[in-house]
């Protein structure tokens, strides 16, 4: 039986929040998938470093916007059937989010504003980041 995928979870790794997806059972090339994942990046405009291994690849973007820079980073690692996918952004963190309005009150608007735009972001590139590797994962693994 083919599993699509194992789970979908949120780790802490370094202080920072990444999801992280198991898929089991797919017979996917890891180097190709990390060469795919790197033309997705620079489809959208980032500039991408990728290192990689036998069973561990790393994909960072970056990209410029505006006077802001925007960074994403992507770790695959396991074998062709046993491996995980993890995606960080620039994720805002539930205290930031909890001092919003108090920040506001006192002059910061602009600050949270800004803020808010980079979560969404984030938030619309981590959406077509995963609708992205499901697809590449489905049409070029076992099936």
């Amino acid at each position: 039986m083919q599993t699509k995928f194992l789970n979908l979870h949120i780790v802490l790794i370094d202080g920072m929040p990444k999801l992280q997806t198991r898929w089991l059972n797919k017979n996917v090339d890891l180097e190709g998938l990390s060469k795919r994942i790197e033309e997705f990046y620079k489809s959208k405009g980032f500039e991408v470093l990728v290192e990689g291994s036998k069973d561990a690849f790393r994909v960072v973007g970056v990209l410029r916007v505006g006077d802001k820079l925007r960074s994403s980073y992507v770790g695959i690692n396991g074998n062709p059937n046993d491996f995980t996918v993890e995606f960080s952004g620039g994720q805002m963190g539930r205290f930031s989010q909890f001092l919003s309005p108090l920040i506001t009150m006192f002059g910061g608007g602009v600050l949270i504003l800004e803020r808010l735009r980079s979560q969404e972001f984030y938030e619309k590139l981590e959406t077509e980041f995963w609708a992205f590797v499901e697809h590449v994962v489905d049409r070029t693994g076992a099936s």
